[in-house]
Parts: structure tokens; C-alpha cells; sequence
């Protein structure tokens, strides 16, 4: 009796200029080849699909662009997987051995989440939080620093000041929420 897994796989594009034909998860046997399976974005240039398959142990690549040869362009660079690359050719790994399998949302060429730029963020720790308005407290009172890129985030109303107008809006927000 073959099991099957509801596999959802997830590829972050907002770092790259995105294929006018969509994204792909490319490889061997069930992937569908160089052609691959169609990923949909969800509006913020994340791309992802679900998809049943037999449990085991699969390779893929994200491919920018839909390309009916392996030969063509819109592959993954080999060199940018090499963290994570599984294989001669560095390939994503996709183990297939449960009844629900979500791959982790990493950037494009990337074995890393995206960095995303969160207004706020002053530790960019991907979060706007009760730590960034720690850290925004002690700048204002003159008990620590803040380089020129925690800054740039600390301005969370975007006057061009960084000061305690900018805690009670990163306040509100994260009240709001």
C-alpha cells in the first residue's frame, strides 16, 4: 500500500525580478522534469502549491520561468545551494514521510529566509516588538547606538527625526495588531 503526503512547497521571488510565465519546482520523475510544477504567488512574491505524493525522497530546483529543456535558462544557481544543496548538482531535498509536508519559505538561489524590511525593526530580527522599542528608549536617552541601517528603521513615521513620536507610533501599531 503506497502513502501519500499533502506536500506544500514554498519559494520566497520577492528578492528577484519574477518570470513573466510564473515559477516553477523543477526536477526529476514526479517534479515533472525541466517543465516542473506550477507554483501561484499570493500576492506578496511568495509562490507556493500543494500537491499529493508518495512518500519519499524527491530533488527539485525553483526555476524563474517555464522552460520545456534542461538545458535552458531560469534554473537556481548550483553555487548559491551549496549550504543546503543536496547531490551533484546541489538540488533541494524534499523528504516525503508524513501525512502533511510544508518545505520552509526560503529566498530564491538562497538556503536563507529573505530578509524582510520591517518599518520598526530596529534589531531586525524580523519583528516589530517590544524589543525594538527598547532599543529605540535607550538610543533616545543616550544609552546606547544605533548605526546608520537601525536608524533608517528606527524613523517608523518617516518624519526624518527618530525620536519618541516614533515609540508611540511602532506603539500603536503593535497594539493594533
Amino acid at each position: 500500500l503506497q502513502c501519500y503526503s499533502d506536500v506544500t512547497i514554498t519559494v520566497d521571488m520577492s528578492e528577484v525580478e519574477t518570470s513573466p510565465t510564473g515559477v516553477f519546482a523543477s526536477g526529476p520523475g514526479v517534479m515533472q522534469g525541466p517543465s516542473g510544477i506550477q507554483l501561484y504567488d499570493n500576492g506578496e512574491d511568495v509562490w507556493s502549491t500543494t500537491l499529493s505524493l508518495p512518500y519519499g525522497e524527491y530533488t527539485y530546483k525553483f526555476r524563474n520561468g517555464y522552460y520545456t529543456d534542461w538545458d535552458s535558462d531560469g534554473w537556481e544557481e548550483e553555487v548559491l545551494l551549496e549550504e543546503c544543496g543536496y547531490g551533484a548538482y546541489n538540488d533541494r531535498l524534499l523528504v516525503v514521510d508524513q501525512p502533511i509536508v510544508l518545505t520552509e519559505t526560503l529566498c530564491f538561489e538562497s538556503c536563507d529566509v529573505c530578509s524582510a524590511l520591517i518599518s520598526g525593526d530596529v534589531n531586525q530580527d524580523g519583528s516589530l516588538d517590544v524589543l525594538d522599542i527598547v532599543s529605540l528608549v535607550n538610543y533616545i536617552i543616550g544609552q546606547s547606538f544605533l548605526d546608520d541601517n537601525e536608524l533608517n528603521f528606527a524613523d517608523f513615521n518617516n518624519d526624518s527625526s527618530v525620536d519618541v513620536l516614533d515609540i508611540v507610533a511602532m506603539v500603536n501599531n503593535i497594539l493594533s495588531e
